[in-house]
């Protein structure tokens, strides 16, 4: 009490309190954003007691309970659709996220299996993505997926944009189930697994790599004359029916298939700056002005320029060999604020990380403003902010889409190194940047220092 009721805390706004002297002082307190006590009825004097009040306040409910009232949807995912059937035809889709059964032990064509303990990753897919009303003639393929999930391949798409743009109507609630439902497995997963699992059958690594190429697989823009016919609807409805049966490695191999034009004299000409425009579409009025004003000279990365590439970027640090922190005696973190704001104010049509995956999709789904969604957001990201990832699934958090503008066009050596991580992690990095700013703040302009130059 004595020190709660000192310097520390009751002069310095909640912000900016170092809370590191509570720690000092044996004081926990509850990170939870949403907790209802009031701030100052946060703190405990010991960690027994806010893991009790976490058991009070936060339980740790089934990740796959809902609160969505509405009942589950049930709809056909036919495995080819009739080329002669326009997608104009298509019946109006039903309600957007749709609630998953609890796991059952039969499959969508009553068939008995197995216990799902013994393959709990098997029994969650046919939960979350078997289409409920499934043909008997199309077996599912998720057993055969989850193995190839268990050494994916992780080489970038030859191609950089997608069909994000053509999902319409019925097509583009699909995908948002199919997306959302990806969320839940991984939160599901994570809550019955370790990080350290790499077992196919419950590590949650391989719903990682399903959320970041989700885009890659489905809206790959194959070219017309090898889509036999079909129209970019119904190769999208196909390729969605195709992902709830578990077909992941046919979609992977259609996907390898699509390449970007190869050389820069192949690529059709365009009048305009048609990336300034599409900025201006989605209302982001900085980035078209810019893109239009000054338009920045993108070099060509190849032999001829790759050294001077690697020259920009100095040698890493060795390694320190610190002793690892002793953390059994720590109070757990939760992710602070709330993310889905966070993704609701965030800028559409930005660039795309290594697998074509981008902010959209985050931004749409968050913008359909329903508690049920913006809780199953934060338990997702709360999962990447504690450090809850797979060791596998961890590049998706490091690796970054790199391209290059030239500072001098007279001199091609001269480069600026641009990288583009994956929307994940620039979703939990500008969320933490927001929450924390004042602190940073507090920090930094002691030195007259500060981060976020336009265009640096």
């Amino acid at each position: 009490m004595n020190h709660l009721g000192g310097a520390e805390h009751c002069t310095i706004a909640p912000p900016l309190v170092d809370l590191t002297v509570c720690h000092k002082s044996g004081i926990t307190f509850c990170t939870h954003g949403d907790c209802p006590l009031l701030p100052k009825e946060r703190f405990f004097p010991s960690l027994e007691d806010l893991l009790q009040h976490d058991r009070t306040h936060h339980p740790t409910a089934p990740p796959h309970t809902s609160t969505h009232t509405s009942p589950p949807s049930h709809r056909t995912h036919p495995a080819t659709p009739p080329t002669t059937a326009p997608a104009a035809r298509v019946s109006p889709s039903p309600p957007v996220l749709r609630v998953p059964r609890a796991p059952t032990l039969e499959t969508h064509s009553g068939t008995a299996t197995a216990d799902p303990n013994a393959n709990p990753n098997l029994a969650l897919c046919n939960t979350l993505f078997s289409p409920p009303e499934a043909d008997p003639a199309q077996p599912s393929s998720w057993e055969d997926a989850l193995q190839f999930l268990a050494s994916p391949s992780h080489q970038p798409p030859a191609f950089r944009t997608n069909w994000y743009h053509f999902l319409k109507r019925r097509h583009q609630h699909e995908f948002y189930d199919v997306f959302y439902c990806i969320i839940q497995a991984i939160n599901i997963a994570s809550a019955r697994s370790d990080p350290a699992d790499t077992d196919w059958k419950s590590s949650a690594s391989g719903f990682y790599w399903l959320l970041v190429h989700l885009e890659h697989l489905i809206l790959a823009p194959t070219n017309k004359t090898d889509r036999n016919g079909e129209s970019i609807q119904q190769t999208i409805r196909r390729r969605l029916a195709w992902f709830r049966q578990g077909r992941i490695r046919d979609l992977h191999a259609e996907a390898a298939r699509v390449s970007s034009w190869v050389n820069v004299g192949d690529r059709p000409a365009r009048d305009g700056r048609r990336d300034a425009q599409e900025a201006a579409d989605n209302d982001n009025f900085k980035s078209a002005r810019d893109r239009a004003c000054n338009p920045p000279p993108v070099a060509q990365v190849g032999n001829n320029n790759f050294a001077s590439v690697t020259d920009l970027y100095s040698e890493p640090h060795p390694p320190l060999n610190l002793e690892p922190p002793n953390l059994d005696d720590r109070q757990p973190y939760h992710l602070p604020g709330h993310i889905a704001k966070s993704i609701r104010q965030s800028h559409r049509r930005k660039g795309k990380g290594c697998h074509t995956d981008s902010l959209d999709i985050f931004i749409d789904i968050a913008h359909k403003d329903d508690p049920a969604v913006d809780a199953t957001l934060q338990r997702f990201f709360d999962l990447v902010y504690r450090g809850l990832v797979p060791a596998p699934a961890r590049r998706f958090f490091r690796d970054s889409y790199l391209f290059c503008l030239y500072k001098d066009p007279s001199d091609p050596s001269k480069l600026r190194p641009i990288g583009v991580p994956s929307a994940l992690r620039r979703i939990i990095a500008s969320h933490v940047a927001k929450v924390y700013k004042d602190t940073f703040a507090a920090h930094l302009l002691p030195f007259n220092f500060a981060v976020g130059v336009e265009r640096g």
